[in-house]
């Protein structure tokens, strides 16, 4: 590791920790490229969302919103830097890439929030035709975090069949 990464990773750890200690981690946006474990950050909100609901982990389900204040009533997460592959975002929505598009493109920030069973289809309903998406910590796609739901039009499966996916981080 060399000293820029060093002092890279001091300054993010330092960061956090400052964020953990102020008890405000969840007021600004998180960059899931910076945690080692990705997927250990969206368990641990899917633990205190389970807390707070009074439910068990179990009756949550994941939702994404491209528009992160709709879920502000839901112990919700803003993640920011996140990289679509094989789309683009519009509006919010997603739509085919062009011939000269980007391969990788950064999104805007989207609000991730486990919600109650019972209330996570009709809030999905509410965004309108949804795909999922998964989400992988490099192009790579050898190490999947979660899947994740992003507004389009027309048929969902066809985003699938387009191999659209998520990163971390463009490595």
């Amino acid at each position: 590791m060399c000293i820029r990464d060093r002092s890279k990773t001091a300054a993010l750890r330092s960061t956090w920790m400052a964020r953990v200690h102020s008890r405000n981690l969840l007021q600004s946006g998180v960059v899931l490229a910076h945690l080692f474990r990705p997927e250990n950050f969206l368990n641990a909100l899917r633990q205190e969302a389970a807390r707070a609901c009074n439910v068990s982990m179990d009756a949550l389900a994941l939702v994404t919103s491209t528009s992160p204040s709709s879920l502000d009533r839901y112990m919700c997460a803003t993640l920011e830097g996140l990289l679509l592959q094989g789309g683009a975002l519009l509006d919010g929505k997603l739509i085919d890439v062009q011939s000269h598009s980007a391969l990788v493109t950064q999104i805007q920030a989207i609000g991730v929030a486990w919600v109650p069973e019972a209330e996570a289809d009709s809030l999905l309903k509410s965004f309108g035709t949804v795909a999922r998406i998964p989400m992988y910590t490099s192009p790579s796609r050898e190490e999947l975090v979660s899947e994740i739901t992003l507004p389009c039009s027309g048929d969902p499966s066809v985003w699938a069949v387009a191999g659209v996916t998520i990163i971390l981080a463009n490595e």
